[in-house]
């Protein structure tokens, strides 16, 4: 529900400034934030502030929607945003669709003053149409206008986007539905229909005027989320306490229409449920289908759309919170599914999802593997470090930096030692050498060499507080070595968990202050968003290699925090 959720800190993202954090300071947690009781503050200065970059292997979206044009894609974000690609693979900023904030709409939307939502992109009668949405946070007061464009290349001299005025508007007290996320599709005919939604009474469509602009008779409700007269004993615990965030909207969580024809049927998607909060959203996408263009819409138990019914096609999964606001393109005898998605690996940031979509036997819709660029397939991957590394008492095999380089073919060296230390040299124990002379062990051919120690020199620091200088200084001789040892390496470094006991503030903000002066990423995990919680006793249960453990993730542990690594690494490597 954009209009009511809408953070202010993902403003950037939604006026197309796509962007992914350089360092990867603190992480994600599961859904809630982890309760660790009595955490000491940090001594001040030590957190280093996060850089952005553009990711155009992984690129931050919000409301994607996407058309092919002189060969390109072309994809168009709320804000409206822009970015092309060769491939749907690697994609690069192109221009904006929006420089000015057209004058009719801040009349038409009382509140209005800039900021469009959420586009549509077709092509119909060597004209492209996009419509896209104006609204005022918070309320229904919403309309839809419609921009157009000879060709979408802006190298092309017949480039020059056309504003065409408003289409449709919803208002406070007059409309029960709300006029953004508009899509439109044209049907056997050659009629166009408008469809659109938000919350309210749901999911609206209507005939259009071959002008592809002035609506034909009144909108009717195709899609709800829940039929309101039964509201009351279908809403969830959550759902009430989401709804009593934005109390004029309702419950009534539905948006993102997208209507496609496939064979006998048309196939209306819609979100459920909540976007735009991050590590909190529990976006879904739902499906039903008609042989008619304007309905009814039922699902694959017959149920009718606009009654509550739907499929769920996409939701929540091992990279993702929720995802949601889809848009659904057949290119070259091949569908493809666009939607965002909240990555887990990324603290709930709005990253773009492409799937290949497919129909079963029944004819219905079937989402494939993601499609994305992979920047750490074929690498050569060195971990060195301590138990964290070689996993205890499990096998190396089930840690996640090895699931990671399995699943993208990458050569993979495990130097991890128990009870190795930085700075501190425990041969007597069977530990090894300290870990800043044990890196002459390593191959000389690595493409990338993360760290993950600092546990064990705790140890020695909270004995003694001299022993930090001499932690320090390890550290340093470590990361300096490895610069002269790997010129062309990506280096990275993963803190311990957070852990509340003597010693661990000063190592952590040491390896903090001292990567920084190295130029040495660090995916922070010792910060009470990270997805592992070490002082939830209930967590250690499920997640630990034993429930006193408070360093060794077992096979669960490491696949929950596999994506959280995984988008380190692919962070170090696209921006080192």
């Amino acid at each position: 529900m954009k209009q009511k959720l809408f953070n202010q800190k993902w403003l950037p993202v939604a006026l197309g400034m796509l962007c992914m954090p350089l360092s990867v300071l603190a992480q994600p947690g599961a859904g809630q934030q982890p309760n660790l009781g009595q955490q000491r503050p940090r001594p001040q200065g030590q957190q280093q502030r996060p850089r952005f970059f553009y990711d155009g292997t992984n690129p931050d979206a919000h409301d994607p929607v996407m058309a092919v044009c002189d060969g390109k894609y072309y994809l168009f974000t709320t804000g409206i945003g822009c970015n092309v690609s060769d491939d749907m693979l690697n994609w690069r900023q192109g221009p904006r669709v929006m420089t000015e904030t057209p004058q009719w709409s801040m009349e038409a939307v009382p509140g209005f003053r800039g900021g469009c939502w959420a586009p549509d992109i077709s092509f119909h009668n060597g004209l492209w149409y996009m419509y896209y949405s104006c609204s005022s946070f918070g309320r229904n007061g919403s309309a839809i206008g419609l921009r157009t464009n000879k060709t979408l290349n802006p190298d092309s001299p017949d480039y020059k986007w056309e504003d065409q005025g408003m289409v449709v508007k919803s208002e406070q007290g007059k409309t029960n539905w709300n006029a953004i996320d508009p899509n439109l599709i044209v049907d056997d005919k050659g009629n166009p229909w408008l469809v659109w939604g938000s919350f309210w009474d749901g999911i609206q469509l209507v005939k259009l005027q071959k002008d592809f602009k002035t609506p034909v008779g009144e909108s009717k409700t195709v899609a709800r989320r829940y039929l309101p007269r039964n509201m009351a004993n279908q809403l969830s615990e959550e759902d009430k306490a989401r709804a009593a965030q934005a109390p004029a909207a309702g419950a009534n969580a539905i948006e993102a229409p997208f209507i496609i024809k496939e064979g006998g049927y048309y196939y209306l998607f819609v979100s459920w449920d909540y976007c735009c909060k991050g590590v909190n959203s529990n976006y879904k996408v739902a499906v039903g289908r008609s042989k008619k263009v304007e309905g009814p819409y039922l699902d694959s138990k017959g149920v009718d759309m606009a009654a509550g019914g739907g499929d769920i096609v996409a939701q929540a999964d091992n990279y993702f919170y929720g995802i949601g606001h889809t848009a659904h393109y057949k290119i070259d005898g091949q569908w493809y599914f666009l939607a965002h998605g909240y990555s887990k690996g990324d603290n709930g940031a709005s990253k773009l999802v492409i799937k290949k979509m497919s129909f079963n036997a029944d004819g219905w819709p079937v989402l494939g593997e993601r499609v994305q660029a992979d920047p750490l397939k074929g690498l050569r991957m060195n971990v060195i470090g301590d138990s964290y590394v070689a996993n205890h008492l499990k096998d190396k095999s089930e840690s996640w930096h090895a699931k990671v380089a399995k699943a993208h073919g990458m050569t993979y060296n495990n130097y991890g030692r128990n009870g190795g230390a930085i700075a501190w040299d425990r041969t007597d124990r069977n530990f090894g050498k300290a870990i800043s002379e044990r890196y002459t062990e390593m191959t000389n051919d690595a493409d990338i060499v993360l760290i993950i120690a600092g546990h064990n020199d705790t140890e020695f620091v909270s004995k003694d507080e001299t022993n930090l200088q001499i932690f320090r200084d390890s550290l340093d001789h470590l990361l300096t070595n490895l610069r002269v040892k790997y010129p062309k390496g990506h280096i990275g470094y993963v803190t311990p968990w957070y852990v509340d006991r003597p010693g661990f503030d000063q190592v952590v903000a040491s390896i903090r202050e001292i990567c920084q002066a190295h130029n040495v990423p660090v995916l922070d995990n010792y910060s009470n968003r990270c997805v592992i919680r070490v002082r939830d006793d209930a967590f250690r249960r499920q997640y630990f290699q034993s429930a006193n453990d408070t360093a060794h993730l077992n096979d669960a542990g490491h696949d929950l925090f596999l994506p959280v690594g995984e988008s380190f690494l692919r962070t170090l490597v696209m921006q080192y």
